[in-house]
């Protein structure tokens, strides 16, 4: 399914370009879900989606690789609000979205209605894993940011190639993540064993592709890729919530030697 079959599935979905995602479905507001599918059965799952269901496809192109630079303080307050589920938390990150060479500093906060809420800008450093003064006042615009931006220090980097698709009647976006590898930034990481990431994203009640994975028997995860993957790096943090999926993916991760590239699963 990886590669050469991944791609023939995805070709078989009519195509939807970046800018109708952005005007039919961005949902930068919304309800997540997550998942960890084994990959030998993605594509059974594909196969269930309903008929409408386009892919975002960019000069030819339908698999795309992202790397993302994760921030937090030394005392991990952001990582430890996630775990709390306090009402303040957030994330901050850098993703370099590879094939078109975008750079963007991201933020996540959670909105009075429990929904996430994603906020984002050009970022002006090739580094990812540096913020600039313009960059940190932006972040202290957000009140669940102020009072940390100042201690923020990249933490976590992250691989993985993506496919997303758009449902028909605006009934959400679902993201396909393969590879995905977690490491300190510059440095050797681990890869996640043979799983997919799916995401679904819409207003709150079940997608299709929600419905289709619990007939399959496979339900929600809480799998955030910046917890899960900084309580995988430092064992020492507690993990409440993400105890039973740091065990399950502990025991299926792979060292990379290398350190932490995108993975050439595609065309690019």
């Amino acid at each position: 399914m990886i590669g050469s079959g991944l791609e023939g599935v995805l070709a078989t979905f009519p195509p939807i370009s970046l800018e109708e995602i952005q005007n039919r479905a961005e949902f930068m507001t919304r309800k997540d879900r997550k998942y960890l599918l084994p990959l030998e059965r993605l594509g059974d799952l594909l196969h269930m989606a309903p008929e409408g269901t386009s892919v975002m496809e960019i000069g030819g192109q339908r698999l795309f690789r992202y790397h993302s630079i994760y921030f937090d303080e030394p005392d991990r307050s952001a990582y430890l609000a996630g775990l709390r589920r306090r009402p303040n938390r957030f994330k901050v990150r850098t993703r370099h979205y590879v094939d078109s060479d975008l750079r963007l500093l991201e933020v996540k906060t959670m909105s009075a209605r429990g929904e996430t809420v994603k906020t984002r800008i050009a970022h002006d450093c090739g580094d990812l894993t540096e913020l600039s003064d313009t960059e940190r006042d932006w972040l202290a615009g957000f009140d669940q940011v102020r009072r940390h931006v100042d201690g923020l220090r990249p933490c976590l980097s992250t691989t993985y190639q993506r496919a997303t698709f758009v449902l028909p009647e605006d009934d959400g976006r679902v993201t396909i993540d393969l590879g995905l590898t977690w490491g300190a930034p510059g440095s050797p990481g681990f890869a996640v064993g043979p799983y997919a990431v799916i995401e679904t994203k819409g207003t709150g009640k079940a997608t299709a592709i929600d419905q289709a994975l619990w007939r399959m028997g496979i339900r929600p995860v809480p799998m955030s890729k910046f917890a899960v993957g900084l309580s995988i790096l430092n064992p020492e943090l507690p993990a409440n919530r993400w105890n039973r999926l740091r065990n399950r993916l502990t025991a299926e991760l792979l060292l990379v030697e290398q350190p932490v590239q995108p993975l050439n699963l595609g065309p690019g």
